[in-house]
């Protein structure tokens, strides 16, 4: 049996009871939502780890001693009850989806590729479904079982013989390959996008219009993620596939959908590399505000509150440009607002409460409150203290490591070193576990920077130059004259003076190459005082 945690030796009398009587509906062609879902509803109770275990009992029951003929029905019973079960919207998500994988697979013992292949083909791709969203088990294993189920459906389900259900597979596929976690994340993607253009060539518009606009919006979503080719042109690809999607998934016909895919294209202008960036920025805002039109905070909290994260995140880049205290404000109030509507340990909470601390150090840097590098340090360390499970996205990893470093960032400007270095150092170690080296290098500096203030020179010397072999590898002039600027200052304090002014100066080069005249300002002036001390005048 596919669940984790294990169930009774037996199952109730009343579980079992209960199961016998919803399958004598379904046999007897009362197998509607209409039918079952009011049953579940009021015997939520009997919805239970008991049924579970009752399964796999009353399914060897009742085929005991049967023809194959009675056993395809009652496989066939049982495969009915999976589909129910595993939409049932009540109960244990989890549950149910263990019940209904349970199902699926004692039915492949009849429903044999040989015997039953169009039924087996069924049963494989609906299995690999539950696959995809089981809750137990490990997240790298659940996927690959869908893959297999899907590959395997696709052995009958051929685009000659069965057209619409090898293109249903298809992109079922895609979707399995998009979120696949085992492998190598490029190939997967690049995987995950052949399927979807395969189920294109029979989900067309004309044809079969709600399947195309779901199929390129998950096209939309794959480019929109995709490693390999150009990352301005894959870009492109995913606005243009989201477009297309909106063409049917209109708000009257279908708001959900609309507003998911007005979501993604938000998603999609704001990491947009073509075109305006301030026009660019407009439309990610105006879509992300479409799509709180039906995302409401009543009606779908968590969507609600992640939609509102990429709304403010999109706020926040255009506020760098206007650097508008007003539409700064108004992003932060908008943050603290959802706070309550996210779970914690879901990519949302942490997206969020890292935007806050992001939003909440700008206003900082502003106005030098220090009540909001407080709300800062508060709001990181909700995000750091999230442990993503195995399995879960890459990117949720990736985001906590991220909202390390931050903390790790505030607590030093608050003068809390020993605090800050340890979350510095914990960034790291996320950082190091990934492929974002740039990262490494401003984790690497802001140890630097932390150890400076210590009074740990050896230990700051040691990650500035550690730092600056990554800026200088990955051709990063803003990392390398930051750092080239924090050496020039620890050289000078420890007294090291033409060594100091050396790397100052390469700093100097690298900060009028970039335009940046404030640090190169200020950075003069530490310059003139090195000369001043080589020359010994007088201060």
């Amino acid at each position: 049996m596919p669940n984790d945690t294990p169930p009774p030796p037996h199952p109730t009398a009343e579980a079992t009871t209960f199961l016998r009587e919803i399958l004598q509906r379904i046999a007897s062609g009362e197998s509607s939502r209409n039918d079952l879902y009011p049953i579940f509803k009021s015997n939520l109770h009997c919805l239970d780890e008991s049924l579970l275990y009752a399964i796999p009992q009353v399914f060897a029951e009742l085929i005991h001693n049967e023809s194959l003929e009675k056993r395809r029905r009652v496989a066939l019973v049982f495969v009915d009850f999976a589909d129910r079960i595993s939409e049932f919207p009540l109960g244990s998500r989890a549950l149910n989806l263990e019940m209904s994988i349970t199902c699926y697979e004692l039915t492949l013992d009849i429903l044999t590729r040989e015997q039953f292949s169009e039924d087996w083909a069924q049963v494989q791709n609906n299995l690999a479904v539950d696959y995809c969203q089981r809750i137990r088990g490990e997240r790298g294993e659940n996927l690959e079982r869908a893959i297999a189920a899907y590959q395997a459906a696709l052995q009958v389900r051929t685009r000659e013989a069965f057209p619409q259900q090898w293109a249903q597979t298809q992109n079922n596929l895609g979707e399995a390959y998009r979120q696949r976690i085992r492998g190598e994340r490029g190939e997967n993607l690049e995987q995950a996008i052949a399927a979807y253009q395969a189920a294109l060539q029979i989900r067309t518009r004309e044809a079969f219009p709600q399947q195309w606009a779901t199929t390129q919006n998950n096209l939309g979503n794959a480019y929109l993620q995709r490693i390999r080719g150009e990352r301005g042109e894959n870009l492109e690809q995913a606005i243009a596939a989201y477009q297309a999607a909106l063409q049917v998934r209109t708000r009257e016909e279908f708001p959900q959908d609309w507003a998911m895919t007005q979501n993604n294209l938000g998603n999609a202008y704001a990491d947009r590399i073509r075109g305006e960036r301030g026009e660019n920025l407009e439309r990610a805002i105006a879509a992300y505000q479409a799509a709180l039109q039906v995302r409401t905070r009543e009606a779908f909290p968590e969507k609600w509150a992640d939609t509102q994260s990429n709304l403010v995140s999109a706020l926040l880049e255009k506020f760098k440009q206007t650097e508008s205290a007003a539409d700064l404000d108004e992003a932060i109030d908008a943050l603290k607002s959802a706070q309550s509507s996210t779970v914690p340990g879901t990519d949302g909470y942490v997206f969020l409460h890292y935007t806050l601390g992001v939003a909440l150090d700008y206003r900082y840097s502003l106005h030098h409150n220090p009540a909001d590098l407080e709300e800062a340090i508060t709001a990181y360390r909700l995000a750091a203290d999230t442990t993503p499970r195995e399995g879960q996205k890459a990117t949720l990893q990736e985001k906590t490591g991220d909202s390390q470093y931050q903390l790790g960032v505030a607590l030093t400007e608050a003068g809390q070193w020993y605090e800050g270095l340890a979350h510095l150092e914990g960034s790291l170690q996320s950082y190091r576990q990934g492929q974002n080296r740039l990262a490494r290098a401003d984790a690497l500096q802001q140890m630097a920077r932390t150890h400076y203030l210590m009074g740990n020179f050896e230990k700051a010397l040691l990650y500035f130059r550690d730092a600056l072999r990554i800026y200088q590898a990955e051709a990063n002039e803003r990392g390398e004259a930051n750092c080239r600027a924090g050496l020039g200052r620890l050289m000078l304090r420890l007294n090291f003076i033409d060594d100091a002014m050396e790397e100052m100066d390469k700093a100097c080069t690298l900060y009028h190459q970039l335009g940046d005249d404030a640090r190169l300002a200020e950075l003069q002036e530490v310059y003139t005082l090195a000369q001043k001390i080589r020359e010994k005048q007088p201060l």
